[in-house]
């Protein structure tokens, strides 16, 4: 599986729901010392470093189902609470798999949970589902049948009150993610993914004054995997950031069937920056 890129080790839902708010903590930046200023609080370029690390993330995100696919149209839903990142200190047991829900016809995870430690309380809300759909409709997933199209979809919500070293944070995030998968059942598989992100944070007790800031995401991925191998197409994430006049970036991804996808990075229409991360995948291999 991909690695996840945290500072505090993915205690809450994942490098997506972590980037953020908490890029700006002592020790969590990927700034060398002699750029990262004298003291905590944010840096001159922190706005556009998070929200890179953002996009990044969200793609590492999506990239956790499309890496399961395989798995997730022969009815292995095991990877479900890996993908979904969910926190360590979460109740719900590692590895529990949804349940077949006879009146939505789809498999359900359902996770309604308060996680609170030395840093204060994350409230976690998640629902995911998968719908397998045959030439006849809607059906319970059989080894034996004709599946035509898996349907993905999670919706997660988090609340969380955070302190650290005299700096608190308040986060409100939601996350809505939803994907297609076709080209049942041996591959190779078209994969449509739609989503959004939406956060207000307020954070504090820095030394140089409070920051209010919301920020909104979305995405669109279209690539076509293989059962084994690396996938290729696009993901172009839109993004807007600020307190006040928000700054309109994009980030595009192009991912050409090798180990690592590249990407070019916007700032209201203008590039500034670009890479190559990993797919966290390996040509060839499943």
């Amino acid at each position: 599986m991909r690695h996840r890129h945290s500072c505090l080790g993915g205690r809450f839902l994942g490098t997506l729901l972590l980037a953020l708010p908490l890029l700006f903590l002592p020790g969590c930046s990927d700034k060398n010392d002699s750029d990262a200023g004298t003291g905590p609080g944010p840096g001159d370029d922190s706005e556009l470093d998070a929200i890179r690390q953002q996009a990044l993330d969200t793609i590492s995100f999506v990239n956790e189902f499309v890496d399961d696919a395989e798995a997730y149209s022969q009815g292995d839903l095991s990877g479900a609470t890996e993908d979904l990142g969910l926190p360590s200190g979460s109740t719900l047991r590692a590895g529990e798999q949804p349940e077949w829900v006879d009146e939505r016809e789809r498999w359900e995870l359902v996770v309604q949970d308060t996680v609170v430690d030395a840093n204060g309380t994350t409230v976690v809300d998640v629902l995911f589902w998968v719908q397998y759909i045959d030439p006849l409709g809607l059906a319970q997933y059989e080894p034996d049948s004709t599946t035509w199209q898996v349907l993905v979809d999670a919706d997660m919500f988090l609340d969380m009150h955070a302190e650290d070293d005299g700096q608190v944070i308040d986060l409100e995030l939601a996350v809505e993610m939803d994907m297609a998968l076709g080209g049942l059942p041996d591959g190779p598989y078209t994969i449509d993914s739609t989503g959004q992100l939406d956060m207000a944070m307020l954070w504090s007790g820095f030394g140089e004054g409070d920051i209010d800031l919301d920020a909104a995401m979305a995405w669109d991925m279209e690539v076509l995997a293989p059962a084994n191998g690396c996938p290729s197409g696009t993901m172009t994430i839109t993004m807007e950031a600020g307190s006040g006049a928000a700054e309109v970036y994009t980030l595009d991804a192009v991912f050409d069937g090798d180990a690592d996808y590249t990407w070019t990075m916007k700032e209201n229409g203008v590039v500034v920056d670009s890479g190559t991360e990993s797919a966290g995948c390996s040509p060839g291999v499943s």
